[in-house]
């Protein structure tokens, strides 16, 4: 799952960027830029291909704001995906200067200083952007993953089931709050999986890996339809296989293959996906 803001950041300059990077003068300069950010990672929990993403995409508006805003957090989300997480948050910093009220902007460099290990820093953020959007599944989602990665798995739960509250189709918060609860010792949330997937005709991805938690479905039949002609679903659908698999075998206790599968999601997820992050912190814990 990428890992995107479903709300607002800076769009580029209306002059300047058509020559330089391609742009068709019939797209807009929202449209643009949004494309521009997908293409190079950098617009990180955008599900591509599904309704949750579609959904998530025409909430993005493009106020237009000062150049270096969107100069600074294009870098930042750049460095970010590539790791380097000191130079993205000095970015983000910048950026925050200048829009210090943009929820999307605290909660991406949240996840820079998470994957930093600065708990504090990383809460910091999360907490001000929930306080800026209370009802933002995609800022409750992400604090809620850094505190079940943090063992703070009663609060993972709550914010996990406070955006579930606001987009209960969302499958993927609603395997990461069954997570939540199998961790904590606090039942196990699988009417909310089933729930999410409830009269869901389409099969539509990731429903055979819910379908899979649930038992409906073994393992033959997940990894068939998880594979897609599409080069680039393909390994997104596999890494994400590997992920939730591997979290299936730390429940079972399984912890040998839970590494292998860990590891196998590592080597196939774009670092932009939630499970990717994820799979790293997995492993430092096993």
């Amino acid at each position: 799952m990428l890992n995107a803001a479903s709300t607002k950041l800076a769009k580029p300059p209306k002059t300047g960027y058509r020559f330089a990077q391609g742009r068709s003068s019939r797209t807009s300069s929202g449209q643009w830029w949004w494309r521009r950010c997908i293409s190079i990672g950098a617009a990180p929990g955008i599900n591509r291909g599904t309704t949750t993403a579609r959904s998530q995409t025409s909430m993005l508006r493009f106020p237009y704001y000062k150049k270096s805003t969107y100069s600074s957090q294009i870098a930042a989300i750049s460095w970010l995906m590539k790791e380097d997480y000191g130079r993205a948050i000095a970015d983000f910093d910048v950026a925050l200067r200048l829009r210090p009220d943009n929820a999307a902007l605290l909660g991406y460099r949240g996840l820079a200083r998470s994957s930093s290990s600065d708990n504090d820093g990383a809460m910091a953020d999360f907490d001000a952007a929930v306080s800026l959007e209370p009802a933002n599944p995609w800022i409750l989602g992400s604090r809620g993953r850094h505190r079940f990665h943090d063992g703070q798995f009663a609060a993972a739960e709550s914010d996990f089931t406070a955006a579930l509250k606001l987009d209960p189709k969302n499958r993927y918060i609603a395997l990461w709050l069954h997570l939540a609860r199998v961790r904590g010792n606090h039942g196990d949330g699988l009417s909310e999986l089933s729930a999410s997937v409830q009269n869901d005709g389409t099969g539509e991805w990731p429903t055979p890996i819910v379908e899979r938690f649930l038992g409906r479905i073994d393992l033959g039949t997940l990894k068939a339809r998880a594979a897609n002609t599409d080069a680039r679903l393909q390994r997104e659908h596999a890494c994400e296989v590997s992920f939730y698999l591997g979290r299936l075998a730390r429940i079972a206790g399984n912890k040998e293959s839970a590494r292998e599968l860990f590891q196998e999601s590592l080597s196939s997820c774009p670092k932009s996906f939630v499970e990717y992050r994820a799979a790293k912190a997995e492993l430092k814990r096993l």
